[in-house]
């Protein structure tokens, strides 16, 4: 198996190839073209602007569909065959999984966790943590979030309030979140 840092080595010699192969088909084309235009009777200059886009689109478009957008599409196909996996796997798991932004309002949950929040599928969506922590707990997911925030991964056991004012108790890890360097 590849490492990373393998396969964006060849990511990057085949985006150099690629580029070059649509640089050299631009030229050898532009100049069949010229050389043909050239032993063809003489046309306007819109005439023949229009004839020499026309035959080097005929000649680039299927190096770049073949080469270029062909691989893209197959690369998006395969990535969301992947995400649907991991989705799968996340959602059909027995464990309750959540995530929740830096404001405390839940921006996922999959159907273990919306089922140990006796809640409905979607409903934890964009719900505030101050809804299920009260208190004292509250607090100390407050404090735990700006853990978070400085990069810090951790674990406890905590009380969650249902709608049916049942308490459960569970157990949480929660690692931080980050994109572009800001905790999300």
């Amino acid at each position: 198996m590849k490492t990373v840092k393998e396969r964006l080595d060849l990511f990057k010699k085949k985006e150099l190839l690629v580029f070059l192969l649509l640089v050299v088909s631009i030229f050898v084309g532009e100049a069949i073209i010229m050389l043909t235009l050239r032993n063809m009777p003489a046309l306007s200059v819109w005439n023949e602007a229009i004839l020499d886009s026309s035959l080097l689109s005929i000649i680039i478009l299927p190096i770049i569909y073949v080469f270029i957008f062909k691989p893209l599409q197959e690369s998006i196909a395969d990535r969301n065959k992947k995400e649907a996996r991991y989705f799968t796997l996340i959602e059909n798991m027995g464990e309750g999984v959540v995530i929740y932004d830096a404001s405390e309002k839940f921006v996922f949950a999959n159907s273990a966790a919306e089922q140990l929040f006796g809640v409905k599928k979607g409903e934890l969506t964009g719900v505030s943590l101050a809804v299920f922590f009260l208190g004292e707990n509250y607090e100390i997911i407050r404090q735990k979030t700006e853990l978070r925030k400085n990069g810090e991964s951790d674990s406890y056991k905590t009380e969650i309030w249902l709608k049916n004012e049942e308490i459960k108790n569970i157990y949480v890890t929660a690692t931080p979140q980050f994109e572009n360097g800001e905790f999300t």
